[in-house]
């Protein structure tokens, strides 16, 4: 028969296991990306050009972004929603791929603007 130590244990990483597969899909594999992000991580204030990830939102001083689907592939998500910058939303596809410390952030395959993760 296991020990109360044993059973503690086990007891532990079935936990952990069920909190994997229930995982966000823009934490699920690789590193999450949810978060605060800016160009210069010494800087990350709203009108410097940060923004806060959230597994459905992205929000930006000027852009906010809501999501109705996401995919992930190792380090590159997939956002299908719309966006909106102080008007009506914008049918959008966001994709951000994280490359080492540098997140590139592409709006309906516009250039890809590049951030590095707020050290707060």
């Amino acid at each position: 028969m296991p020990s109360a130590t044993a059973k503690n244990f086990l007891g532990r990483i079935l936990v952990s296991v069920g909190i994997l597969a229930v995982a966000s899909p823009a934490m699920a594999a690789g590193r999450s990306i949810v978060g605060e992000w800016a160009p210069d991580p010494a800087n990350c204030l709203p009108f410097a050009g940060a923004m806060k990830i959230s597994a459905m939102s992205m929000v930006a001083d000027e852009m906010s972004c809501s999501f109705r689907s996401v995919v992930r592939d190792g380090d590159k998500v997939t956002w299908r929603g719309g966006c909106s910058s102080g008007s009506k939303d914008v049918p959008s596809v966001v994709v951000a791929t994280l490359h080492g410390e540098t997140l590139a952030v592409r709006i309906n395959n516009q250039p890809a603007d590049t951030y590095r993760r707020c050290r707060r």
